[in-house]
């Protein structure tokens, strides 16, 4: 049985994986995290549980949005793999590095001293991830776009 490709629906796939689970983070799972009595680590759960989706989605959709500009000259593809790019580059520059690395470094034994700093992080960090979705969804409606040609 011959395996085929078929790069329009992994990028497609790739794009839509990460705006849902970018919009059910902001709407949803944010929400939650601040509603708790004990914050830190409900989101280090998710931040735990979904880098690794992320970064597979944004490697995946950029691998397909460039073979597809090779193959098929749109521009519309390489707008699609700059945007999921941007955001890998965002998330370093002003989640990971200012406010993840914070976060994970609070330790269990200091987490109630330090409460209001923690639910403080996490507010900036949903407002960064907020960036991510909007990205996120402009990448899928570009791919989708894209691929109805």
């Amino acid at each position: 049985m011959k395996m085929v490709l078929d790069e329009k629906a992994i990028l497609t796939l790739s794009t839509g994986i990460f705006a849902g689970v970018g919009t059910t983070i902001s709407l949803a799972a944010v929400p939650a995290i601040l509603a708790s009595s004990d914050p830190l680590p409900v989101w280090r759960n998710m931040y735990d549980n979904g880098k690794a989706m992320a970064m597979i989605s944004i490697f995946v959709t950029n691998v397909a949005g460039v073979r597809l500009y090779i193959i098929e000259k749109d521009t519309n593809y390489l707008i699609v793999s700059g945007i999921s790019l941007s955001i890998f580059f965002w998330t370093l520059a002003t989640m990971h590095y200012p406010i993840n690395s914070v976060l994970c470094a609070i330790e269990d034994k200091n987490k109630v001293a330090e409460d209001a700093k923690i639910r403080k992080l996490i507010s900036k960090w949903a407002q960064k991830q907020w960036v991510r979705t909007t990205l996120g969804v402009a990448a899928f409606v570009v791919a989708v776009m894209a691929c109805k040609k």
